[in-house]
């Protein structure tokens, strides 16, 4: 996906947060429009707010059931693919990924993807580190 290993933290976050959105671009089939990344000490969170709902979710999301069903489905999609991402983050890193959880709001399509890291990035960044960026779509 990226050639090269960050030289800074700024490009650490940017090219963690491009390999989350080129997974779900790629491997999952969504699109946002919005991402934000918190990297810790040894915990990465990146937020993606979708460009467009999909009207089927939309109408699952409806009931208390059909939330179940598409945070489920997520879930396991996110999963079934988490090999790939893992190998590219520790590629980008220099560390491997020791947990990775996926949760999605049925309401508003938005999801929350957190990273437990094998140790600790507190070498590469400070404590609290926190980026956002704003993607851009042609028509």
């Amino acid at each position: 996906m990226i050639s090269s290993a960050p030289k800074s933290r700024v490009d650490m976050e940017y090219q963690v947060m491009l390999a989350v959105l080129n997974f779900h671009r790629d491997y999952l089939q969504l699109h946002y429009s919005h991402a934000r990344i918190l990297m810790f000490d040894h915990v990465i969170e990146i937020t993606l707010a979708p460009r467009k709902r999909i009207p089927a979710e939309q109408l699952l999301a409806r009931s208390p059931e059909g939330r179940v069903q598409l945070q489920q489905m997520h879930a396991a999609a996110f999963h079934s693919g988490q090999t790939l991402l893992g190998n590219e983050l520790q590629r980008i890193l220099g560390v491997g990924v020791d947990r990775f959880s996926t949760q999605l709001s049925a309401e508003s399509g938005v999801t929350t993807v957190r990273l437990r890291l094998a140790k600790s990035l507190e070498r590469e960044l400070p404590p609290v580190s926190r980026s956002e960026i704003e993607i851009e779509h042609p028509a």
